[in-house]
């Protein structure tokens, strides 16, 4: 339990420091949810690759729960979305929530795949 809090910790830690280097690119500022969908790509890749690799439990929860769970966020794409809808934008809205669900899915996928297909685990 105590390295999973540790985990989620630093999971936060990371997706902050990276929401405030991606912010840093121009385009970020110009497309709403930019940083959000990377971010949630870049967890949904790395969750296909712990999901190819890993057979330990323990090191499992450490990464995929803690660690991915606290970097990406659900609730920052809903908070986005729904802005979206708000601000009468209705296609950009329709737009975001079903790119970022298939980027989301593609990522995992090619994550996934990536070690799979090398019968690698740790």
């Amino acid at each position: 339990m105590i390295l999973l809090f540790i985990s989620g910790g630093f999971g936060a830690l990371f997706r902050y420091a990276f929401s405030f280097w991606l912010f840093r690119f121009h385009l970020s500022k110009k497309i709403q949810g930019f940083v959000t969908v990377t971010i949630n790509g870049i967890g949904s890749f790395a969750l296909g690759l712990c999901d190819a690799t890993l057979e330990a439990a323990s090191i499992y929860l450490f990464l995929s729960v803690g660690f991915l769970g606290a970097f990406t966020t659900f609730s920052s794409f809903s908070y986005e979305a729904l802005q979206l809808f708000f601000q009468k934008r209705y296609v950009q809205a329709v737009c975001y929530v079903l790119f970022t669900g298939l980027f989301c899915m593609m990522a995992y996928l090619c994550g996934y795949h990536c070690l799979m297909y090398g019968n690698r685990t740790i």
